[in-house]
Formats: structure tokens, sequence, C-alpha cells
């Protein structure tokens, strides 16, 4: 045994001593969870349990690296269900990492693309620009002159994915028995978007994807899942009504590659400076206007999420950034660089016809078309699923519940049937299209992004014209639901609006003392409300993303 661990720390992978340690993690939690959390122990001896549980995990990740950071902020973005520690303990915990040193960068190209260094590169930065947990990126020059990013994956990383997947099974199958929840149910969709992200030939070939649909250039759809396609579509039509987008195509820039010199490990492309879209301070300096920034923002995700179906799954700020056009000048001539494509989903022709169908639905007020939708991916309980529709407590047979009315006994039942009506949702995940699992991470780091410039845009209703243009619901429903739903967007805007200037003008009235909240932050506070209605405690930055 102590020879294994030898050679597999000689070889710098340490697969065995990782997977140990992630195995003994899982036993000390579970001990934890079975035996000393009780019903019958005080709050306080409760969430010393999870705090312990939540060291452990949070230690476990930090040692481990690699992947395990990435599994730990899957941990961190689910705070709105879990205690509070754990969101305490986690908050320390992001994407950045130790470097490798540049001799064995070096030695990757050279393995990778046959060549040294300096036969590429006529300048070569060894000190990395950033440094995540799979991979770090460094500035260089080529020969001809051009400044490029060189994104290099770290050593070992490829040899340890397998085993991490195996052991991230595992350890979700133990839960799942030990704790009576369906946490399986995702597990082969999440392993192989795991494993695009860390190809490079995936992530360049994302980004060449994305950049053909919004230069409006020929990209022929292949839909990942042929079994759903019921009828063979019409592409040059689906091309002409929907993919021309003169809007994006001039505000969104996504680096130029340079296939060359990318592989499996490394990625060249174009050096792009700018400042992060929720870098307040920088874009005032530049004259630069918040709102016209988010609505290009939001318009990008709408039109991949509801549109074309090729989706980035990561729209952090750091992968959003705001420069001058090239070559121009003048505060309105600046555009949005479109970085990191190496989490993507490409939805099926169904799902993304569904999606669009739901979300306008949703501005309709159809629930024959949101019950119907539900019930095709595998939603039981209607009651439940109209309630998140509504963000109100919702029965088929009393309508709209009052819950200001509600005794405090009938409060404690809902609250005691919130675990089992969620349970009953989740049973049935074997239907739920595993793409919502990465366009729900979308949409909610979207609406962070907008939160943080102060909710620059009104979100929803862009999203909704984008649902529009990926659904025929309209026009199948006539001219009168044409008019309702333009009726509903123009009241949706008009609250959006009058919302903007009181809040600016309690601003300026008040300053800091001023009480009113913007758009994003109403929305909060009623899906907070809605939640505590069914018995469900959130935590305030459930929003957040």
């Amino acid at each position: 045994g102590i020879a294994a661990l030898g050679i597999d720390d000689y070889y710098n992978s340490h697969r065995i001593r990782r997977n140990m340690r992630a195995l003994y993690t899982a036993m000390r939690i579970t001990y934890e969870y079975k035996i000393n959390w009780t019903p019958k122990n005080t709050p306080r001896e409760n969430e010393q349990v999870h705090r312990r549980a939540a060291k452990l995990i949070l230690d476990c990740c930090q040692k481990n690296g690699g992947l395990y950071v990435k599994f730990g902020q899957g941990i961190a973005s689910m705070n709105h269900i879990l205690p509070k520690p754990y969101r305490e303990e986690f908050q320390v915990l992001h994407d950045k990492a130790p470097y490798v040193p540049f001799k064995d960068v070096r030695k990757i190209i050279i393995e990778d693309l046959k060549v040294d260094p300096n036969v590429i590169f006529s300048e070569f930065d060894e000190t990395p620009v950033a440094s995540a947990s799979v991979a770090q990126v460094h500035r260089a020059k080529l020969h001809s002159g051009e400044s490029v990013a060189v994104k290099v994956q770290k050593p070992y990383i490829a040899h340890q994915v397998p085993w991490d997947l195996a052991c991230y099974r595992m350890l979700l199958h133990t839960f799942e028995w030990a704790f009576d929840l369906p946490l399986t149910w995702s597990t082969d969709f999440t392993e192989r978007q795991m494993l695009t992200e860390v190809d490079f030939v995936s992530e360049a070939m994302n980004a060449q994807k994305t950049a053909q649909l919004l230069n409006n250039e020929n990209y022929i759809f292949d839909y990942p899942n042929k079994l759903q396609r019921k009828t063979t579509p019409d592409k040059e039509a689906f091309y002409n009504q929907y993919i021309a987008n003169e809007y994006l195509k001039n505000k969104v820039y996504v680096p130029r590659l340079y296939p060359q010199y990318c592989s499996q490990r490394i990625m060249t492309a174009e050096w792009c400076d700018g400042v992060k879209v929720n870098n307040i301070e920088q874009i005032k300096k530049k004259g630069y206007n918040f709102a016209d920034i988010m609505h290009t923002v939001v318009s990008l995700f709408g039109y991949q999420i509801f549109v074309t179906g090729v989706v980035h799954c990561d729209p952090h700020p750091g992968n959003l950034l705001v420069r001058q056009k090239p070559n121009t000048s003048g505060k309105n001539n600046w555009e949005l660089v479109f970085l990191d494509h190496g989490l993507y989903i490409e939805e099926p022709a169904v799902f993304r016809k569904q999606y669009s169908l739901f979300w306008t639905a949703m501005l309709l007020r159809d629930m024959d078309t949101l019950n119907a939708i539900g019930h095709e991916w595998g939603i039981r309980d209607i009651d439940f699923f109209a309630s998140l529709q509504l963000i109100k407590p919702f029965s088929s047979t009393e309508g709209v519940i009052d819950t200001k009315t509600l005794s405090k006994h009938d409060v404690v039942a809902m609250q005691m049937a919130a675990k089992q009506r969620v349970q009953k949702v989740l049973g049935h995940t074997r239907t739920i299209p595993r793409h919502l699992v990465f366009v729900g991470r979308n949409m909610n780091i979207v609406r962070a992004n907008n939160k943080d410039l102060g909710s620059a845009v009104n979100r929803v209703g862009i999203l909704a014209e984008y649902a529009a243009k990926g659904s025929s619901l309209i026009a199948e429903k006539g001219a009168f639901y044409y008019y309702q739903y333009k009726l509903n967007m123009f009241g949706l805007s008009l609250y959006y609006t009058w919302k903007s200037y009181w809040k600016s003008f309690n601003d300026a009235m008040f300053g800091e003392n001023s009480n009113v909240k913007s758009f994003e932050q109403d929305i909060e506070d009623q899906m907070q409300q809605f939640a505590k209605d069914l018995g469900l405690m959130v935590d305030e930055t459930m929003f957040d993303a």
C-alpha cells in the first residue's frame, strides 16, 4: 500500500490519496448526520453538526483541488437550500489556485504542439495572469506581432478527472442511500459536461459556433437528441427567421482563435483587454451606459437560450468584458468581449421549444400550456408546480391561497408537508430535462450581474421577448393572445420604469437612508415570501448565483 501511494505521488497524480481523503470525508459526514444530528437536539447543537460537516467538505475540496474545487463551488451555489454554516464556511472557496511553474507549461506545449514555445512565440510571460483549479492563462506574443492569451491545462488533470468523477458518482449514491433523497438523477449529464470543460478542443469549437451564430454565418445545427426530433426542421427557414441578429452582431465579440496552436490541453486566442461588466467604477470612468451594457448581456443569453440553443453556462463577470471597439472613439462605441466557452450545452430542439413555450405561457397566464409542459417534464404535483409559476401558494380547489388567513396549525402543517412535496417532485426526476440544471445556472448568474448594476434593465421583459421569438405559441393562439401578451409586457415595462425612477429619486433625496428596493430585489422578496408560505426557509443570498 505504501509503495502504491509512493508511485502515485511520484507521478504527481495523487489519485489514490485524493480518493481516500474523499471517502474518509464521506464516512465522517454520514456519521455526523446519521448519529449526531437528531430532531431532539437544540438548534445550536444541530448547527454545530452542520458546521463540522461543512468544514470537512471544504477541507477535502481545498486539499484535493482540481475538480473538487468545482464540486465545492457547486455546494456553495446551493446556499439557498443548505444550512447557514455551509454559506459561512464556503464563502472562502474561490476558483483561484497556485500556478504551476513554467517548466511544466513548457513541457505540455512541447508534448501537444510538438515544438518548443520559442518557435511559436516571440514573447511568453512565464508568470500567468490568472490561475484556476484546472488551467492557467499566460500572455504571449506571436512572431507575427499579435498578442495572444495561452490557456494551459495543469499537469495530471487529465489523469485525475476519471478517478474524480468515479468517486463523485460513488459518493452521490452513498448519500442518496443514507439520506433518502434522489441525488444521482443528473449525474450522467453533469459528468459529460465536466469532461467537455477540461477538453480545450471542445471549448474552441464552442467559441467558434458562438462566433458564427453571432456573425450570422451558416452554422448548421446538429441536434444532440435526435430521438426527440419528431419532424425534420426547416433549417433555412429557422436561420432566416431567428439567426440574423444585427444588434448582437455589432455589440458582442468572441476573440479569434489560432487553431494551429490549440490542443486538448492548450488553447490560444486573441488577447483582449477590457473591464468586467460589474466593475462599476471603471465603467463610469469610461462613460459607458450601464443599461446599454446589461441590455446586451441579457439579450445575448436570451438569444442563446431561446433561439439558437447553444448556451454558455458560466456567464460570471470575469467572462464578460467591456472594451472600446478597436479604431473607434466615443462612449457609445463599446463592445462586449465574450470569454471562456468551456461549459456549454446544446439544447435539443424539443426542449428549446418547450422552454420558450413555458416562458411565453407564463406571460400569457396560460395554465393549460404550463400544466401540459409540467406533465411532460414529469412534474405530477400540479399545485406545487402552479405555485412556482404564480409565485404564490396555489390550490387546484381553492385557487390562490391567502396565507395571511392561515392559522398557526395550518402553517405548521404546510411546513411538515413541504419536504414531502419537494420529494414528490424530485421523485420524477428521470423525466425532467437535464438541461434545466445548466440553463437555470445561466439565468441565475445573469440575474446576479443585473442586480450588481442596480437592476439596470428589465431582465424579465428582455428574456420574454426572446422566448416569444423561440416559441410559436402566440401565433398558434391567435390575435387575442397576441394583444394579451403585449399588454402584459407593457404592464411589466411600466412597473419596471416606475420602480427605477422612484428608486433613483429616493436615492438622490435620502442617499444611503433610502429604503426603496430595486426591481430585482422586489422579485427576491416575493420569492422568499413564497418559499416561506410553502414552509421552506431560504437564505437571503439564494438569488445571488
